[in-house]
C-alpha cells in the first residue's frame, strides 16, 4: 500500500475528476479483500475518494480481526450508559473499558476568549462565519495585530507541520517589522480581501478530493457537508509562494496611513529596478552575440565625453574647475576635490567597515539591548580603534555584527548595552534625554537614527549641558567649544574616544610623502628620508642628517659594531622627549 500513496506535495492538487485515482482505489480493493473477512469488506472499502483521508498503513490490523475476540459494529453510537454503549438501534454493549478515540473538535477549540474592535469576540465570528475564517490563515479581519499560527485553512494534511509554521512564522515577522520600527502601529487584514481569498480556497478545495468525505475539517453536521476551514488550498510550493511576501494592499494600516502608499511607491521602483536590470543584461548579451559589443562601448564613452562637454558649458568658470568631470587623463586639474576619482585615488581598500550605532529599533526605545565586544580594530586612516560588538538578532534567530567606535578602557569581552533603560556607564549608548548633566559623551547623533555624526576622532569628546524637555532638545558642547542642539531622544556613547594618548597612536611609517604623492597622475621625485622636512618624513630635520636607520647597538653585537648608541634604554615614540608616566 505504501507505493500507492502519492507524493506529498501533489496529494492536496489532486481532483476529484483524476482518472488515474481509480488505480490506487482498485489496489487498495484488492488487498483489503484478500487480508480482511468478508463480512466485513462492504464497510472496510473506501466509498470516498481517493486521499479525501489519509491513507494507513496496516500493521497487522486487518489480520487481527479473524481473530474469536475481536468483533466489529457499525451501528453508530446514540450515547455512554453507566455500564456501556447504546447504539442508535437500541443495543446495549457492556464494556469494563471504553476507550474514548472518535476524534476531536477544533471548531470551538479558542482557548483564549479574544476581543477585537467593536466588542466583536473571535469566537462568534468564526460562528458568523459558518466555521474558522481567516485571511492566508494567518490574520483575521477586525482584530489588529492579532496573528495565529496554523490557523484556519494552514493544514497541508500531506507533509511537515514544520514546513507552514516557519512560512507563517517569516510572514508573521514581515508584519510586525514596521510596527517594531515605530512606522506603524498595527495591521488588520481587509474584510474584502479576506472573503475574496476564502472564495478562492473553497472553490480549490471544492474540486479537489478533500470534500469526497466526512471528516474533522469540515464545519458540517458531522463533517459531512460546510466548508473546509482546516486544508490549505494547494500543495507545498504554492504556499511557500503565498507567504513569501505580504500583499499590502489587502491591509488596513493603522496610525500612518501614508505608509502603505510610500511602500507602494518603493515596491513599484523595485519593480522597475529589477525589469531595467534584467534589459540591460538581455540587450548587453544581445550586443555581444552580435559582435557589436566593442562598438557600442567606444559609442558610449563618446556620448558621455559630449554630455558632460555640454554640462561643464552650462555652469560658471568656477564650477567647471571645482566638478571637471573629465575622463581625458592627459588634462590636468589643479582645483579639484580629493575622492575617488580619473586624477586622485581615495585608497579604501584596507578600511574596516563603517563605525556606527545600532539601527535604531523596537528593543532600544523601550528597553535595552546586551552586546559583547568580540575584537578590538585598527582602521587605516583612522586614529581611533574600532570594536565589533555582537548582539543577538531580536527578531530572528541568529547573531549581528556592529562597529563601534571605541571608547577609552572598552576591552574583548566587555558588555555594552543600547537602550533606553541601559545603566549610565562607559561603552553603553542611551539617548542624550538619560545622560545628567555634565556626561562625557562621543559619537553623538546629529539626526535621529543618522547612528553617529558628531565627536567621533580619536581622544574627543561632548559633554551635555542641559536639557529643554518642553521642546525635547538636549543642548551639548562640541570638541571645538561650540554649543549645538540636538534631539533628546538622538543616541549617544557614553566615555571618550579612544586613541587620543600619544603612545596609543600608530606607528607612522617611513616613506610617507611618497605615498602620500602617489595619488598624483605625474611621477614625483624621490627624495630621501634624510633630506627631507620632518614634517614628512621621521628620518628628516635636525642639525644633520640622519644615517638613515636606527643607531642602537646591542650589548651583545661584536666588536666593531658597537659604533653608536649601546643598548639605549629609550626607544622608540619617546625619544629625545620626557617620559610620559602612565596614570
Amino acid at each position: 500500500m505504501g507505493a500507492l500513496d502519492p507524493p506529498g506535495d501533489l496529494r492536496g492538487q489532486f481532483n476529484k475528476s483524476d482518472k488515474f485515482l481509480s488505480y490506487p482505489i482498485m489496489g487498495v480493493a484488492a488487498y483489503i479483500k484478500s487480508v480482511a473477512p468478508a463480512q466485513y469488506h462492504q464497510y472496510l472499502i473506501p466509498k470516498y475518494d481517493f486521499g479525501c483521508k489519509r491513507l494507513v498503513l496496516d500493521p497487522g490490523y486487518l489480520e487481527s480481526l479473524h481473530r474469536p475476540n475481536v468483533d466489529m459494529e457499525w451501528d453508530p453510537i446514540a450515547r455512554i450508559v453507566s455500564d456501556g454503549i447504546e447504539t442508535k438501534s437500541g443495543h446495549k454493549h457492556q464494556f469494563d473499558v471504553i476507550a474514548f478515540a472518535t476524534g476531536f473538535d477544533i471548531t470551538s477549540s479558542v482557548a483564549l476568549d479574544v476581543t477585537g474592535i467593536n466588542g466583536q469576540r473571535l469566537q462568534e465570528y468564526y460562528n458568523r462565519e459558518g466555521g474558522p475564517t481567516g485571511y492566508m490563515g494567518t490574520t483575521i479581519p477586525g482584530f489588529p495585530n492579532w496573528f495565529t499560527i496554523l490557523g484556519p485553512n494552514t493544514v497541508t494534511g500531506h507533509s511537515s507541520v514544520i514546513f507552514a509554521e516557519e512560512l507563517q512564522m517569516d510572514y508573521v515577522t514581515q508584519l510586525l517589522r514596521p510596527i517594531l520600527a515605530g512606522d506603524v502601529k498595527g495591521f488588520m487584514p481587509r474584510a474584502d480581501s479576506t472573503r475574496s481569498w476564502n472564495e478562492m480556497a473553497q472553490s480549490k478545495l471544492g474540486k479537489g478530493v478533500w470534500s469526497g468525505c466526512a471528516s474533522w475539517y469540515r464545519s458540517g453536521p458531522d463533517g459531512a457537508k460546510g466548508k473546509n476551514f482546516a486544508i490549505w488550498p494547494g500543495g507545498n510550493l504554492h504556499m511557500w509562494w503565498s507567504f513569501r511576501k505580504p500583499i499590502w494592499k489587502d491591509f488596513e494600516v493603522l496610525g500612518d496611513s501614508s505608509w502603505l502608499v510610500k511602500r507602494r511607491i518603493l515596491d513599484a521602483f523595485a519593480i522597475l529596478a529589477q525589469l531595467g536590470l534584467v534589459s540591460v543584461g538581455v540587450g548587453a548579451l544581445a550586443l555581444v552575440k552580435m559582435g557589436q559589443w566593442d562598438a557600442f562601448t567606444k559609442l558610449a564613452q563618446e556620448g558621455l565625453e559630449e554630455g558632460l562637454d555640454w554640462w561643464r558649458s552650462q555652469g560658471s568658470r568656477s564650477d567647471a574647475n571645482y566638478l571637471d568631470l573629465s575622463i581625458d587623463n592627459k588634462r590636468k586639474t589643479t582645483n579639484q576635490r580629493r575622492r575617488s576619482h580619473a586624477i586622485f585615488k581615495a585608497h579604501t581598500r584596507l578600511n574596516k567597515n563603517p563605525a556606527r550605532l545600532r539601527p535604531l529599533d523596537f528593543a532600544e526605545r523601550n528597553g535595552y539591548i546586551r552586546g559583547i565586544v568580540k575584537e578590538i580594530l585598527h582602521d587605516s586612516g583612522r586614529g581611533a580603534p574600532l570594536a565589533r560588538v555582537v548582539f543577538r538578532d531580536p527578531y530572528r534567530y541568529k547573531l549581528r555584527s556592529e562597529t563601534f567606535i571605541a571608547t577609552e578602557g572598552l576591552h574583548t569581552g566587555a558588555f555594552v548595552y543600547c537602550g533606553k533603560k541601559a545603566a549610565l556607564s562607559v561603552g553603553n549608548v542611551l539617548p542624550v534625554s538619560q545622560l545628567p548633566e555634565g556626561t562625557i559623551i562621543c559619537n553623538v547623533e546629529e539626526h535621529v537614527g543618522d547612528r553617529g555624526a558628531l565627536a567621533r576622532t580619536s581622544g574627543n569628546y561632548a559633554t551635555v549641558i542641559g536639557h529643554s524637555p518642553e521642546d525635547n532638545k538636549t543642548r551639548i558642547r562640541l570638541p571645538s567649544g561650540a554649543k549645538k542642539t540636538v534631539a533628546s531622544n538622538a543616541r549617544a556613547t557614553v566615555g571618550i574616544v579612544a586613541g587620543g594618548g600619544r603612545i596609543d597612536k600608530p606607528l607612522l611609517k617611513a616613506g610617507r610623502a611618497y605615498h602620500k604623492f602617489k595619488a598624483k597622475r605625474y611621477n614625483w621625485p624621490r627624495t630621501r628620508g634624510v633630506a627631507m622636512n620632518p614634517v614628512d618624513h621621521p628620518h628628516g630635520g635636525g642639525n644633520h642628517q640622519h644615517i638613515g636607520k636606527a643607531s642602537t647597538i646591542a650589548r651583545s653585537a661584536v666588536p666593531g659594531q658597537k659604533v653608536g648608541l649601546i643598548a639605549a634604554r629609550r626607544t622608540g615614540l619617546l625619544r629625545g622627549t620626557v617620559k610620559v608616566k602612565e596614570t
